[in-house]
């Protein structure tokens, strides 16, 4: 996977780049186990019993439609449901940069409290046209890990692969 990180005070080049029940997922997905977990625990609880100088929170996709490649992976929140987490984690937690995490561990910097490095995992395209948009719109930095191998659809991750076989299995009309 290769890193880019969209840091609005650098601008958007290609170098500068589920918490308590705040955080949901479309309402006609299915929970997973970690999230029905995470539901239960309240925000300052969790905080306490995870010490952490920063918090990695990852998501891999936004999007309002089905995305069959996706839709038996993992769970995707709309772009309404993802600007409120945005607003969310805004209003209560530091969110930082990778150049900002780089330099807290090189020791040149340190960190506030309830500091969070937003990550996107897979560099799926709506990455791009939905969750960038607002990204620069309340100027919060991220890192997106990109899988190179699937730029342009070279090649497909092998999940994503499952997830469109389900999809069709599910779609089949019994004999």
């Amino acid at each position: 996977m290769l890193p880019l990180s969209l840091n609005p005070a650098l601008g958007s080049s290609r170098r500068a780049t589920t918490i308590g029940t705040n955080f949901r997922c479309r309402d006609d997905m299915p929970d997973t186990w970690i999230e029905n977990f995470a539901k239960k625990i309240p925000l300052p609880a969790y905080q306490a019993l995870v010490r952490r100088e920063v918090i990695g929170l990852c998501y891999h996709a936004v999007s309002a439609e089905a995305q069959p490649h996706l839709d038996h992976l993992i769970p995707h929140k709309t772009a309404s449901m993802f600007e409120q987490d945005l607003l969310f984690l805004k209003e209560h937690f530091q969110l930082i940069s990778y150049e900002e995490l780089l330099a807290h561990r090189a020791g040149n910097l340190r960190l506030r409290p309830n500091s969070i490095l937003l990550t996107f995992d897979d560099g799926y395209s709506e990455c791009y046209s939905v969750v960038r948009p607002l990204l620069l719109k309340y100027e919060i930095p991220a890192i997106f890990f990109l899988i190179t191998s699937c730029i342009d659809n070279r090649e497909m991750y092998f999940r994503n692969k499952v997830s469109l076989c389900i999809d069709a299995v599910l779609k089949m009309e019994p004999d």
